[in-house]
């Protein structure tokens, strides 16, 4: 995926100030804001990258106003005016905040009015060997996960995104409406107010579309 299909898939979180005083944050809130760090260093780095290709391109490929768009981008990063949200790490570990994958699943079964039986996919990289030569492949791995405390108004059979951050609870036994039983992945909104303690600023606001998504985890 390049840069350009990338333009609409990060959240992040404005604040005043890039201070954040992760060390002080229980250890959940502490790897999520170090995440964030990472995420937004990773992202500079592609932009970065982005703005030399177009600068060396040939004159009939270069566009100045995407060129000024991550140009516009690259500052607004490199002050550390926001947490970049990050997409949740596959395989899911308990106490991960972060993004669905590309903020988008299926909706499998509505349970109640908020909880709600979704499906991602994960692009997962992998190596392959092929010829007694090493590859970087990428898979999709699919993953069912119940969510509890959704807020949308979705309908079962459909897809769906979702500017949310979530949080992975655990996972749970889950009653199939045929009578069976599977296990599933279990996630909850997180409440950004939790940071707030923790980040030098005022409160936080819901996550945004922005101008470039980070280049793994979703």
């Amino acid at each position: 995926m390049n840069l350009v299909n990338l333009a609409c898939l990060i959240a992040f979180l404005p604040l005043q100030t890039p201070a954040t005083k992760a060390a002080d944050a229980p250890p959940r809130i502490a790897r999520f804001l170090e995440l964030c760090e990472t995420t937004r260093r990773g992202a500079i780095l592609q932009l970065e990258h982005e703005i030399r290709k177009q600068r060396n391109a040939p004159s009939a490929e270069r566009s100045p106003v995407k060129n000024a768009q991550l140009e516009a981008r690259l500052r607004q990063l490199q002050s550390g005016q926001e947490l970049v949200v990050p997409t949740i790490a596959f395989p899911p570990q308990a106490g991960t905040i972060g993004r669905l994958p590309d903020d988008a699943c299926y909706v499998e079964q509505v349970v109640s009015p908020n909880e709600v039986l979704i499906r991602c996919h994960f692009r997962v990289p992998v190596t392959t060997v092929r010829n007694f030569r090493a590859y970087q492949d990428i898979v999709v791995q699919p993953l069912a996960a119940l969510v509890r405390g959704w807020k949308q108004q979705v309908f079962e059979g459909q897809d769906t995104t979702t500017q949310e951050i979530f949080e992975v609870v655990g996972r749970e036994r889950y009653a199939t409406q045929g009578g069976g039983s599977r296990t599933v992945l279990v996630l909850k909104p997180f409440d950004t107010g939790e940071l707030e303690p923790y980040l030098r600023s005022v409160p936080i606001t819901k996550p945004a579309k922005s101008l470039i998504a980070p280049a793994s985890g979703g």
